[in-house]
């Protein structure tokens, strides 16, 4: 079937391309329980070796196995695995029951968070979980939070108007993870409200941006860091070394219903510099500006919105990467906006309004 689409294998190489150049990789759906639209039967292929052959054809990067519990490693993981080597290139499988089993972190590289939880009963102030997958991987893999319905507060009706995912998206950026963005639901309407799209669109900005600069992927990814000095007002985050170690981003989230305007952050950056000559700079990224270090307490004071969001930089300048160079090192071309000082000035205009005082009625 998917030979038959309009452009045939020849065109969709040219889409997996358009999407590629803004940074954005593509994942096949895979439906272990399609046996009547494969076609792979008649050249007495299994699925795996069709699907590895179909991922190398079409320019793409793994794959999205739909009700899988786990891309399983007996025979058809070694069987898919071995293919695409052979054929094309080691790829990205996610099963979309998760990464709940530890054994199959050797393995899986993505996985659906469909059943994390982002509100805690009875927990103080709703504290964040941490992704069990992301930890025991040392930020290896990735998560993408999946769950249909879901909403705050929690066993709201599906269909009330009135209902936020904000709670899932602060637990995204909290950890550093995907969302999926799903509003048509096999034909079911699934509105995200104006305010959650435009949480999801600010969390994805930074997301793409510190991703892009191997931030968001650190093996000294440390949620709940104590450079976090306002946990007990409600304010939590996670801190995201730079691949160098000279620059940690702060990821922060406020689960509380009103704003908190205090010292929330006492950085602190775990390897010494290679250029002592350069001295620190502090920018609230949430906000797209810059920061001074209080020097009675050497904290930084910044607001955060009532259920909102705070992100912050320290850094020595060496964000200030220019296009050519990270082409090179992605081997892709350049993810938007392409440096920091194009990334400040993108959330200045983004948070010119609190997410706060944008409705969320669908």
């Amino acid at each position: 079937m998917t030979r038959n689409l309009p452009g045939g294998l020849e065109g969709i190489p040219k889409m997996v391309d358009q999407f590629h150049t803004r940074g954005v990789h593509v994942l096949w759906a895979y439906n272990p329980w399609d046996r009547s639209t494969a076609g792979q039967q008649n050249a007495s292929a299994t699925d795996m070796v069709a699907l590895a052959k179909l991922i190398r054809d079409t320019n793409a990067d793994g794959f999205n196995g739909d009700t899988m519990g786990s891309i399983p490693f007996g025979y058809q993981q070694q069987d898919l695995s071995q293919a695409a080597e052979k054929l094309y290139k080691p790829i990205a499988m996610e099963a979309e029951g998760g990464l709940h089993q530890l054994a199959m972190l050797n393995y899986d590289t993505l996985g659906w968070a469909e059943a994390n939880i982002a509100d805690e009963p009875g927990a103080r102030d709703n504290i964040p979980d941490v992704s069990r997958a992301k930890w025991v991987s040392g930020g290896k893999v990735m998560e993408h939070w999946s769950d249909r319905y879901a909403g705050s507060p929690a066993g709201m009706d599906q269909f009330d108007p009135a209902r936020t995912g904000i709670s899932e998206i602060q637990n995204c950026w909290f950890n550093g993870l995907g969302y999926e963005t799903w509003e048509n639901i096999w034909g079911v309407w699934n509105q995200i409200c104006a305010r959650d799209g435009e949480a999801l669109r600010r969390v994805g900005t930074l997301l793409r941006y510190f991703g892009a600069r191997r931030f968001i992927q650190s093996s000294d990814w440390t949620p709940h860091t104590l450079d976090v000095q306002t946990m007990g007002q409600g304010i939590f985050g996670s801190s995201f070394p730079s691949p160098d170690g000279e620059e940690v981003v702060y990821t922060l989230v406020n689960r509380r219903s009103e704003p908190l305007w205090a010292h929330h952050v006492k950085p602190a950056l775990t390897s010494a510099p290679s250029d002592t000559t350069s001295p620190l700079k502090f920018y609230d990224c949430w906000h797209g500006r810059e920061l001074s270090l209080d020097p009675p307490t050497k904290s930084l004071e910044f607001v955060i919105d009532s259920n909102g969001f705070g992100c912050i930089l320290v850094s020595r300048n060496t964000t200030h990467l220019d296009e050519q160079r990270l082409q090179l090192e992605n081997n892709r071309s350049v993810v938007r906006p392409s440096n920091l000082t194009a990334l400040l000035a993108t959330m200045t205009r983004m948070s010119a309004k609190n997410l706060s005082s944008i409705p969320c009625h669908c």
